[in-house]
Formats: structure tokens, sequence, C-alpha cells
């Protein structure tokens, strides 16, 4: 019987998680066809089923600008769902890990957020993201909520893939260049996750905890552009370098609010579990390969 449950089968980090030999024996995926994480009879019928011994919930409402209009579908997912399963959980002694979002700041600061910073969400995505946590820390269960942010992969919709289509398209592209994080891509963060699977299949301790996890360095989304250009270029996945173009987050003119300052102190997790996070350029260029093959 597999021991993990991993719940939001159609996310980026989840279909990386899956994609890794090393997890598909002890790891079962459920989608929200099969698992409806805003209904808790839904999440407590297949605990029941499948009896896992450790849960990860890679399940989000995250498009951040439709969560504006689609407010009630953002906290039923990302606050009341999550309560939800803190509680199952909590009940069975099940431990869970859950994946939450830099969006939980308001990037005001000016050095990387540690964990114990004061959160202060600037929009519905982050105010939903950041009522699970609370709902998860609120209750008994055993979990590692574990802060991730500019998630990328050779899937779905994301920065990586929108910006190569636009190169693609032979366009004048502008960029906000006074936005910075550190870009991670849905594999770092699987391989991390896959780390913590083999960990807990070993005994070792569940170490409960609010953690920040990302890529090692940091640039801005202009940045992030040119070097995903400049990289695609070397791999042929475009003809040529497009017209690029810095801009700042007041002349874009962006309606919705967004950190400033998304980066993530990991120096807690880097130290309790000895773990080597790769440079952002290098995970990057992994993602292209991926993409190059296609």
């Amino acid at each position: 019987m597999k021991r993990v449950l991993c719940i939001g089968r159609q996310g980026q980090v989840a279909q990386a998680l899956g994609s890794i030999e090393a997890v598909k024996e002890q790891v079962t995926f459920l989608g929200r066809s099969e698992l409806d994480i805003s209904h808790k009879s839904s999440i407590g019928s297949a605990i029941n089923r499948l009896a896992p011994r450790l849960i990860i919930n890679a399940a989000a409402y995250t498009n951040v600008n439709q969560a504006e209009s689609q407010s009630q579908m953002a906290f039923d997912i990302n606050g009341t769902g999550v309560q939800y399963l803190a509680e199952l959980c909590a009940e069975r002694q099940i431990p869970l890990i859950h994946l939450s979002t830099d969006y939980v700041f308001d990037g005001t600061q000016s050095r990387p957020y540690v964990e114990e910073d004061v959160t202060h969400p600037l929009n519905v995505y982050g105010q939903s993201k950041l009522q699970g946590e609370q709902a998860i820390m609120g209750s008994n269960v055993e979990a590692m909520i574990i802060r991730i942010s500019w998630i990328y992969s050779a899937v779905g919709h994301n920065f990586v893939k929108t910006m190569l289509k636009l190169a693609q398209a032979g366009k004048e592209i502008t960029v906000i260049e006074d936005q910075i994080g550190s870009p991670t891509s849905a594999l770092d963060v699987a391989n991390m996750l896959t780390m913590l699977i083999k960990r807990f299949a070993r005994g070792e301790p569940f170490h409960s905890g609010l953690f920040h996890f990302t890529a090692r360095g940091e640039t801005s989304w202009y940045g992030f552009a040119d070097e995903i250009f400049r990289q695609a270029m070397e791999l042929d996945l475009i003809a040529s370098l497009p017209d690029l173009k810095p801009i700042s987050t007041e002349a874009y003119g962006a309606a919705l609010a967004r950190p400033a300052n998304s980066r993530l102190d990991c120096s807690h997790f880097d130290t309790l579990f000895a773990y080597d996070r790769p440079r952002w350029q290098d995970s990057l260029r992994q993602v292209l390969s991926q993409l190059a093959e296609k």
C-alpha cells in the first residue's frame, strides 16, 4: 500500500513530483474530481479509503488576479479546505506537509523574509493562503508549512512559458524590474519533497513548523526574463533575442498589488536538513532543456 497521499494532482509541483521515479511507488496523487478539498466529507472519504501515513497538500487556488473576483472559491480551497484537512489529519494523527506562498508578506522590508516575520498579504490570494496557514497552526496537527515562491515548470501556465511565447511572436516585451524574488522550478520543490518523503520512510523525525524554500539566488522579473531569453537562444528555443524593456510597477499600471520583495530566507530549512538548494539559473536550464526536447 502506498504510504503518501498528494492532494492536487494537476498542479505544477504535483506533476513534477509524479515524474520522479523514486516516489512513484510510494505516492498516490488525487485531483479535484477525486478529492475536493473544499468539502470535508470528500477529504475524509479519501483518507479512509487510502489510509495514508503522510499527506502532502499541493492543492491551491493560484490564479492571483482571478482570486479578486472569485474570492469565495479562493478562500474555500486555500483557507477553509486546509482547515478541514488539518482537522482530519489531527484526528487521525497523520503528519501533513502543506505548501504555502511568499504572498503572505507585503514585500515592504528590505531583507529576505524569515519565518517569524509579520505577515501582511496585499491581495485575496495571499489572504486566503494565510488563512490556511493559520488554520493549520491553530489545530493540533503535526505539520510542516513550507512557503515557496515564483514557481514555474515545463507544464501549465507560468512566467517562463509566457515569455517564450511572446519571444516567438516577435513582439516587444516589457517586464517589471522593481519586484524581486527567487525563481523556483516545480522540480526544485518536488526534489525537496522527495527528500522529505524518504526521510519519513526511514523513520526519521518529522519536523513540524514553518519553513521557507526557494532556489538559491535572487533576481527581478526583468532579470528572470533576460536569463530565460539568453538560455533559450542557446537551446534554439527562440530564433533571436526579443526587444526586452524594463518597466516599473507603477508605470506598468498593474491593477493588483503584489509584493515588491518576495525573497525568502531559507537558512532554517538549509540548517535543519543540510539540503543543497540549486541555483535558480541551473534549475531554469533544466526546465528549458525539457521544453527543447519536446
